[in-house]
């Protein structure tokens, strides 16, 4: 069935760290249109565009005015013109590169940020094209006995791993527009070959993270049993027994194939690592996609000339997560639990 947008609970929404990760997953991980996103949260557009802004730039939510003395760049109407002009002659242009637009043609300094704070207050509106989320009565059950089951839990002990793709050149075509033009809906691009992008695996938990594994798929490296459970005794074990000691922590992987085959459940079993039952699709409640959506925002919208240059630059970007945003991001999941079961299991 379609999800259904239900009235959030006042304390929860009284959490403000609360209210800006799940403006940011919203947006990241489930493509929500900034309105909707606005409406669900019951705060303002200009608010949401704030959030997403700050966590592209930091991956936090630090109010940059701190570091600058307050000081915001006063938009003029003649500024806002151009801006407006620039950005309907190319609605996917990004801010960084309006502003060098603005400074090299029009000899007009202004920040990337700030050319997207004017754009917002023109009413402007940059997005993707919003997915619509389905759920069956299954997984909607499975998803809020999981969360019932889970509600206290502090996760203080568990491995929360997941593969993400990372291709050659960004492929969501995404735009700004603005409410006469909204019959101009963005799309994305069809999916790219596989030879033009990689796989990785990786694992986050409160100590740390573990090395990131990468899967070539341009030489068709394949992710079966075998080669997961070479992963597992490669990147994963060492790391968490080293932290906690055998036996004595807990592994979350979705259901994938390759994840619950019998070889591997057998090998898991044989090394006394205990796993979570994750309720399938459901990403939202496996916080390392945080850490994919903070990687993703990281390398930008850039295009990559080899398969070896976009591998150092995951892995570059991987080594440099700050283990702050890994605890913020298992912290929260305590909070995004509470609300997918207040809501009965469907997507928030």
């Amino acid at each position: 069935m379609e999800v259904e947008n239900q009235q959030l609970d006042q304390n929860l929404l009284d959490n403000s760290l609360f209210v800006k990760w799940g403006i940011v997953i919203s947006h990241i991980v489930w493509s929500k249109p900034k309105q909707e996103i606005a409406d669900t949260f019951q705060v303002k557009l200009p608010y949401v565009y704030q959030i997403l802004n700050r966590f592209e730039k930091d991956g936090d939510f630090n109010d940059q005015r701190q570091s600058n003395g307050g000081h915001n760049k006063i938009i003029n109407e003649e500024i806002q013109e151009i801006l407006r002009e620039q950005t309907t002659e190319n609605p996917s242009v990004s801010s960084k590169k309006l502003s060098q637009i603005m400074n090299q043609e029009y000899d007009i300094s202004i920040s990337s940020s700030s050319v997207n704070r004017a754009r917002t207050e023109q009413g402007m509106y940059y997005s993707p094209q919003p997915n619509q989320l389905h759920i069956s009565e299954n997984t909607r059950q499975s998803r809020f006995f999981y969360c019932k089951q889970h509600r206290n839990d502090k996760f203080t002990n568990v491995l929360f791993t997941d593969e993400s793709n990372f291709q050659l050149f960004y492929n969501k075509n995404s735009r700004w527009y603005t409410q006469d033009l909204e019959n101009i809906i963005p799309t994305s691009t069809q999916p790219i070959n596989p030879n033009l992008k990689i796989m990785v695996w990786g694992g986050i938990c409160l100590k740390g993270k573990t090395q990131l594994k990468i899967y070539r798929l341009d030489q068709k490296e394949t992710v079966d049993s075998s080669k997961y459970i070479e992963t597992l005794t490669t990147y994963c074990l060492p790391f968490m027994n080293e932290q906690y000691g055998v036996g004595k922590w807990k592994l979350l992987q979705d259901n994938a194939r390759a994840h619950v085959s019998n070889q591997t459940m057998t090998y898991l079993k044989n090394n006394k690592v205990r796993t979570l039952d994750h309720p399938p699709y459901s990403p939202d409640l496996n916080p390392i996609e945080k850490v994919w959506a903070w990687m993703k925002r990281d390398l930008g919208k850039v295009t990559y000339s080899t398969i070896e240059n976009l591998i150092d630059a995951v892995q570059t970007s991987w080594d440099s997560v700050p283990i702050e945003h890994i605890k913020n991001y298992i912290s929260h999941q305590i909070n995004q639990i509470q609300l997918i079961e207040q809501n009965e299991g469907h997507f928030v």
